[in-house]
């Protein structure tokens, strides 16, 4: 039985004080330095840049080395220092691109220099979007002001939520220690009922405690954001997250009707929930995340990579064998460890055609689903290689598609070879997270709309904010939640709301798990030749909409029945694991 791998950083430098670590951030401010210069003399454009692209490559390497290291060690005064010069690096790289790309878009021969120049091919749709968006684009001084306005207000308003919600600790039970808020929110998924209530409560008692600072914050963000939306001339927040995401409004309420019109089958899953708990006015919020006896547990990891190979193999021999590379050659840290950074990520090794995953793995399912998961984003970046780094920008909803989709083949394939007891555990499990997912983030889609719309006019206080929140929880959930037993205080516990530089930050969730799943029903409905219109779509991400990248595939996104295809596949599971609860009842009796 092998180990739980954990990565060697020795392969990308020997040590922060080594000449080939401090060489290439050497390198990379001389390179800077030269193309700063020859931008400003205005020297040949398709050569400028090419080198930027080897520039931006270049520093790849240092960066994520220093990103992997502060995931695994505390920070130390080197460590602090060299991710220092990275970032000013990085900055002055972002800048120069601007200024190249700003260079480029106007020259009054633009066009037909992109048309005739091979070098700058790649850049056409870079410039077609650079040009559809400059309208939206607040002048030099406009800009300093909303660099001011976010730094000394929004940035400022972020960081004391964050210590504001830092200091929050309640006992769980009374003449107990207290714990922090982000242990009690946990115990949301502990298999004790009374001790999900319990959490809940001592939830409850403390945010009340520290709502006026939290709404003022919320309301600070909120009202800096749509002043920055008027110097950007746009109509509404809306407007500009599609240009963000860069998917139409047509295309969002086809999904968001689809949804809508899905909700009773969530409703049925989750009541049916509520009775196998005992629950007989709805589900609580507490039991939203409560699980269910059966799921195994104790996989070794030499289990896991078989178990990851196989069902990636099933799919794609390609995506089976990125998952086999990674798996073999040490690109997890995987090992829990004192001082590691909690959850997962996947990072991007552009320069070595790699990625680094960092996950913690206890030995659960959910732990290799994490995986597969995170082997999605890595399979997403070999399928950009070739595509000019600085171009490499692709919208947040199919970034998590790649991501989700392997979820979604890892599950399935899991589940043929699972007897009917665990069955019902997995599929509990998934769509558990499906209705986390479609249901709540909706709802807090839906008050996050409700909250700009309202903050044009007024700052709002604690009492509106939770208002609303309980109204649109009772509009997605309906009757299958316990009506005294919601959570008006959710805008305060996610974090979403308070990132200044993100509006509507939740959706492309939903949008990345839906099309995943819709295009995982398209491969059952036609699998042949599907894994490469599939792959064709992941390699189209950089340079096209979301509409246009779906029609890799095949598919039309502004179509209502696509997502509705999607939906019928959760839809199908729910009624799959409804069948599996009648049979568990009928065996415990």
């Amino acid at each position: 039985m092998s180990a739980i791998p954990t990565w060697d950083l020795t392969t990308l430098y020997s040590g922060l004080d080594s000449p080939a670590f401090t060489g290439a951030l050497d390198s990379v401010e001389a390179a800077l330095d030269h193309l700063e210069e020859q931008a400003a003399a205005g020297e040949d454009l398709p050569a400028l840049l090419e080198e930027l692209n080897r520039t931006a490559l270049a520093l790849s390497g240092p960066e994520v080395y220093l990103s992997l290291r502060g995931m695994t060690e505390p920070m130390s005064a080197d460590l602090s220092r060299h991710s220092i010069r990275a970032g000013v690096l990085k900055d002055r790289q972002r800048r120069l691109w601007d200024t190249l790309l700003q260079s480029l878009v106007s020259r009054p021969d633009a066009g037909e220099l992109l048309a005739s120049c091979q070098p700058l091919a790649p850049y056409r749709y870079a410039v077609q979007e650079y040009r559809r968006l400059t309208p939206h684009r607040p002048s030099p001084e406009q800009q300093t002001v909303v660099q001011a306005m976010r730094r000394n207000g929004g940035q400022g308003w972020y960081a004391l939520r964050c210590q504001l919600d830092a200091a929050a600790a309640a006992p769980l039970r009374e003449g107990e220690p207290p714990l922090p808020l982000a242990k009690l929110r946990g115990l949301a998924a502990s298999p004790d009922g009374e001790v999900r209530r319990l959490a809940y409560e001592a939830e409850m008692t403390l945010y009340p405690t520290y709502a006026v600072p939290m709404a003022a914050c919320l309301s600070g963000i909120k009202g800096e954001a749509l002043e920055e939306l008027s110097w950007k001339g746009y109509a509404s927040v809306w407007e500009e997250m599609e240009d963000v995401n860069r998917i139409s409004g047509e295309t969002l309420e086809s999904m968001f009707d689809a949804i809508a019109d899905h909700l009773p089958h969530f409703r049925r899953y989750l009541r049916r929930k509520a009775d196998l708990l005992g629950r007989r006015n709805g589900l609580p919020w507490y039991d939203l995340l409560a699980p269910v006896e059966g799921i195994p547990t104790g996989f070794s990891f030499d289990t896991a990579r078989n178990m990851l190979s196989t069902a990636l193999h099933s799919f794609s021999p390609d995506l089976g064998e990125l998952a086999d590379r990674a798996l073999t050659s040490r690109w997890l840290d995987a090992l829990p460890a004192s001082g590691k950074q909690g959850g997962a990520v996947c990072i991007d090794l552009p320069q070595r055609r790699e990625s680094r995953i960092l996950t913690n793995y206890t030995g659960t399912f959910r732990c290799i689903r994490t995986i597969a998961h995170e082997l999605g984003h890595a399979y997403h970046a070999r399928c950009l290689d070739g595509i000019p780094l600085l171009l490499r920008d692709a919208p947040t909803p199919i970034c998590e598609t790649a991501s989700l989709m392997n979820e979604v083949i890892f599950l399935n394939k899991t589940l043929e070879q699972m007897p009917a007891g665990q069955q019902f555990a997995l599929l509990e499990s998934d769509l558990q997270e499906s209705a986390q997912t479609v249901l709540d983030i909706y709802s807090r889609y839906l008050f996050e709309r409700e909250v700009f719309a309202r903050r044009s006019s007024h700052a709002l206080l604690p009492d509106e904010l939770c208002r609303i929140m309980e109204d649109v929880q009772r509009q997605v959930f309906g009757g299958a939640l316990d009506g005294s037993c919601l959570h008006p205080y959710m805008w305060m516990c996610k974090v979403h709301y308070y990132i200044p530089e993100f509006h509507y930050y939740n959706y492309p969730y939903i949008a990345g798990l839906l099309l995943a799943k819709g295009l995982y029903a398209r491969y059952l409905a036609q699998p042949t030749g599907f894994p490469q219109a599939y792959r064709r779509l992941l390699s189209a991400t950089c340079d096209h909409s979301m509409e246009d990248i779906a029609a890799q595939a095949g598919v039309d996104i502004r179509d209502r029945g696509f997502w509705d295809e999607a939906l019928d596949l959760i839809a199908g599971e729910i009624d799959r694991w409804l069948r599996l609860a009648d049979r568990q009842d009928h065996s415990d009796a």
